[in-house]
């Protein structure tokens, strides 16, 4: 009796697991689908690491009294910001001119 439980648990348990794997993979093929369907027609985006810096150089342009040395949100020292800081001060610091 203990025999056929174990196997009935064992078999309910592949079967779910198989289930589930059925199912995960079905929906990762839909959003795959979902998701390329028409990608041509989608603007380009910034990631929030590039939207972060991008905030902070341009509160380093517009607060003369703001001057990190630090990064927090990065883990690195802000030089790359005064670039940026710098980049948007003579160019202009909008999205527009990405695509």
């Amino acid at each position: 009796m203990r025999l056929i439980l174990a196997l009935a648990a064992l078999l309910c348990t592949v079967a779910s697991t198989f289930l589930f794997v059925q199912t995960e993979s079905t929906l990762a093929w839909l959003v795959h689908l979902l998701r390329l369907h028409q990608l041509e027609q989608f603007p380009p985006t910034v990631f929030f690491d590039e939207a972060d810096n991008a905030n902070v150089a341009l509160h380093i342009v517009r607060n003369t009294d703001f001057r990190p040395v630090y990064a927090g949100f990065t883990n690195l020292p802000a030089h790359f910001l005064y670039v940026m800081a710098w980049m948007f001060q003579n160019f202009g610091g909008d999205l527009l001119p990405l695509p």
